[in-house]
Order: structure tokens, then sequence, then C-alpha cells
């Protein structure tokens, strides 16, 4: 009966503990960490000459789905040219959200 017990009180703390750490609000990650993921992910494709991002998440709203992200932007040389992109990504995870292009007017 005790070892009964015993499996029943693990298995219910168990159940327990992932119900609540699942629903604890999760921490941001570090603007630096989350610039240096989307550099990581630009490499791929080339070198970059340039990037930035702002310190503080800030709220994205899109199809009814609210996230905190953090906004920043990246820059290349492609064949002379000065590309720049601006991106989005999750300050929880640092998951790329979105990239654009940015059309600069020289």
């Amino acid at each position: 009966m005790r070892m009964r017990n015993l499996l029943i009180g693990l298995g219910l703390g168990t159940v327990v503990g992932l119900a609540v750490g699942r629903n604890l609000p999760q921490e941001k990650i570090a603007p630096e960490k989350v610039l240096n993921m989307v550099k990581r992910k630009f490499k791929q494709s080339g070198d970059i000459t340039g990037s930035w991002i702002y310190m503080r998440p800030e709220p994205l709203m899109r199809e009814s789905l609210h996230d905190q992200v953090y906004h920043g932007g990246i820059s290349r040389d492609i064949d002379g040219e000065n590309v720049q992109y601006e991106f989005y990504a999750d300050a929880r995870t640092g998951t790329i959200i979105d990239v654009a292009k940015v059309n600069v007017n020289s």
C-alpha cells in the first residue's frame, strides 16, 4: 500500500508541476541574444555590415494575436549596394516573426 501511495503522489506531483509551469509567464530573452540569433540566420546567406535592435520589447498585434517583440534591423552589402532589412522577433523565444526589406531612396 505504501508503494502505491508513493507512486500516486509522484504522479500527481508531476502533473501539477507541469500544469503550473506551463501557465507561469515566461521570461523575456535579452535583446542582445535575440540580435545575435537573427544575425546568425542572416549570416547563412552572406556577410552583415551592420545591425541594431531596440532594447525594450513592444507589443505587436497581427490577426488578433498579441505578442511582445523586439524590433531591429540588419544591413548588408550586396553587389556594392547597401541593403537594409527590418525584423520583428518574439521577445520570449527569439523566433523571427517578420522580415522586410527596407526601400531606401538614394
